[in-house]
């Protein structure tokens, strides 16, 4: 039989200071009010009580599930913490002991562990030692995804470098059609013992066409000049919309027809 304190429901999941002075929701108001009537309730009733600290703050400042077990031969020290003046909860604070990442075999700190992990906190005195284990969850690092990035039309993922710390999920994708395009990436941060991989973050790519390259090739030669002319021929042809008006007029006709031919006869003429 146990008896169980969910501090976050029971008496909060917002905890302050350590003493009643110090504002609402102390430690000293919590022994007061809730540890010390349910831990002689535990005595009389010879069972285990089992304090869960699921709501607390950790690393990340989100609910970390920490549970602590006092077996009920902790009796013996009901005299120590609350009658005997000589003995204050400093000194018995004194004695607590961190191991990072439960490993006994190390050296333990008496500075409480700040790192992300799963440690142990153990109190040794009068002979009785009360442990507990809690984990400190890894964070979210705060990222903002990368903009301004551009390709070109037949380009992949490969093609646009990223920020340091991002990668892309598929970097052999294809950049797709000339626009917007959004893709998946991965945020990895330089403390990964702290914090967590974001993966699947959107991040937006423009992608704009080759002028003059009308059949999407990625090159522009006579094939852009045959492709073109099919397509103003009403042919059912595949062409790149975004490169037909090659002159920029806001009109795809033959005069684009005539501007590709001369570029590509080495005309000093721009293309669109």
């Amino acid at each position: 039989m146990e008896k169980t304190i969910v501090i976050s429901k029971d008496y909060t999941d917002k905890p302050g200071g350590r003493y009643i002075v110090e504002g609402p929701f102390s430690g000293e108001d919590f022994r007061i009010k809730m540890l010390l009537p349910k831990f002689e309730e535990a005595v009389k009733d010879d069972s285990k009580l089992v304090i869960v600290l699921d709501g607390g703050y950790g690393y990340d400042g989100s609910g970390k599930p920490v549970t602590v077990t006092f077996s009920n031969n902790f009796e013996s020290l009901l005299p120590v913490f609350f009658d005997d003046p000589e003995i204050t909860l400093d000194t018995i604070r004194g004695n607590i002991c961190y191991y990072k990442n439960g490993d006994k075999t190390a050296e333990p700190s008496e500075d409480a562990i700040a790192i992300a992990g799963t440690h142990t906190a153990e109190l040794s005195f009068k002979g009785q030692t009360a442990g507990v284990t809690y984990t400190i969850a890894k964070a979210d690092p705060t990222c903002t995804a990368p903009t301004g990035l551009t390709a070109t039309y037949g380009d992949t993922l490969a093609d646009v470098t990223l920020p340091t710390g991002w990668s892309w999920a598929n970097d052999t994708q294809s950049v797709g059609a000339v626009g917007t395009n959004t893709f998946k990436a991965t945020f990895t941060p330089e403390d990964t013992d702290n914090y967590n991989v974001l993966e699947n973050l959107d991040v937006t790519v423009t992608v704009n066409h080759i002028p003059g390259d009308i059949d999407g090739d990625g090159e522009i030669n006579n094939k852009d000049l045959t492709r073109l002319f099919q397509y103003l021929s009403d042919w059912d042809v595949e062409v790149n919309e975004a490169a037909l008006d090659v002159n920029g007029d806001g009109s795809v006709n033959n005069k684009d027809l005539t501007r590709l031919f001369q570029y590509l006869s080495d005309w000093d003429v721009e293309i669109y």
